[in-house]
């Protein structure tokens, strides 16, 4: 019913049905009204609630939302490239070796 219905032109019948049936349509509204109602105050009940973490509950620490923290100045300067371990390749000769068993070739 979007459009106003004419009343003054309509007769007894016609209006008493017109009016059984705005109030059915009324009456659906309420019930759809007190569930939007009961709904948000649902919602608002478990806003207030404190969020479930490994304090208060038997959740583990490591399933927690970490913490936004500022990175410590440390991490947060250049850090120098190191060298790490150097790897020094050497060659054995059978001169320098001596004493080297016959049977071994050299490289």
């Amino acid at each position: 019913m979007s459009e106003r219905p004419n009343i003054a032109l309509k007769t007894a019948s016609p209006k008493d049905t017109l009016i059984m049936a705005l109030w059915e349509e009324r009456e659906q509204l309420k019930q759809e009204n007190a569930q939007y109602k009961a709904r948000l105050l649902e919602l608002e009940q478990q806003q207030n609630q404190p969020q479930e973490n490994s304090r208060n509950s038997s959740v583990p620490p490591s399933r927690e939302q970490k913490a936004n923290k500022a990175e410590p100045e440390s991490a947060q300067a250049v850090r120098k490239a190191s060298l790490g371990r150097r790897t020094v390749l050497a060659r054995a000769s059978r001169s320098a070796c001596g004493g080297l068993r016959e049977g071994v070739s050299p490289l």
